[in-house]
């Protein structure tokens, strides 16, 4: 399958931040680091820069994440257009997430 991944997020140690890492069918894995003005649990707008698994950053994207129940939807966005649209959940302090990009 093609343009598929999922991801997986925690909150970092400093304020507002969340780390992650991910994979992606078509772009390998890598890691992130967002910053941004959480809410509420995981609730957000962020600012993340993704890097690949060599730590050589690939993207800075927006990141939204709203909590609907026990889902969380996230949007990923690039000059304001959306790119990838995904759904999770939280387990032990862990958002994971799998994404589709469109």
């Amino acid at each position: 399958m093609a343009n598929i991944g999922r991801v997986q997020y925690i909150k970092g140690t400093e304020k507002d931040q969340l780390l992650s890492v991910w994979m992606h069918s078509d772009y390998g894995s890598g890691t992130g680091r967002a910053h941004g003005k959480i809410s509420s649990g995981f609730e957000g707008h962020y600012d993340i820069t993704y890097y690949d698994d060599q730590n050589a950053k690939l993207t800075d994207l927006k990141l939204e994440i709203k909590k609907d129940d026990d889902r969380y939807f996230l949007t990923w966005r690039n000059s304001n257009k959306v790119i990838s649209f995904g759904i999770g959940l939280v387990n032990c302090d862990v958002l994971s997430a799998s994404y589709i990009d469109v």
